[in-house]
């Protein structure tokens, strides 16, 4: 009993020290074989083979959506109709706000800007990695001032 007591009396770091000393011991000498030093342990895309980034264009060249406004011709809802598999889900439904909000009025003329929205696709295979760029929508926008 008294190794029990001294056992409970202990800081809870020293804990975590012989822990964290006993799992540095082990894997040295078994290898990186524990489930959790995997990064597929942590993410369901680990075993992805394919994903995908929202990009916007302006005149053929790279654009930050948001310095644009009076959009017309791009559908919202066009991003999520691409069904593009991406971690980055927060940056598709920012522009489909930010386009929602931002779409031109149907009297407004159209813009001297060509945007492009779309996805950039990459595509991990056998013979090494694919791409392609998929356009969501194309449309006309005046520059925010």
């Amino acid at each position: 009993m008294p190794l029990l007591e001294t056992i409970a009396q202990a800081p809870p770091w020293a804990f975590a020290a012989v822990f964290g000393a006993l799992y540095f011991v082990i894997s040295w000498f078994v290898g990186d074989v524990f489930p959790f030093s995997h990064y597929s342990a942590y993410a369901k895309t680990g075993r992805r083979e394919e994903g995908a980034v929202l990009f916007v264009t302006a005149d053929g060249e790279p654009a930050a959506l948001d310095d644009y406004v009076d959009i017309a011709g791009i559908r919202p809802r066009s991003l999520h109709e691409c069904r593009a598999d991406t971690s980055l889900k927060w940056q598709v439904h920012e522009a489909v706000r930010y386009l929602e909000n931002h779409s031109a009025e149907p009297d407004r003329a159209a813009g001297p800007v060509r945007l492009t929205i779309g996805y950039h696709k990459v595509f991990a295979r056998e013979a090494g990695l694919e791409d392609e760029d998929v356009i969501a929508g194309e449309g006309t926008a005046w520059r925010r001032t």
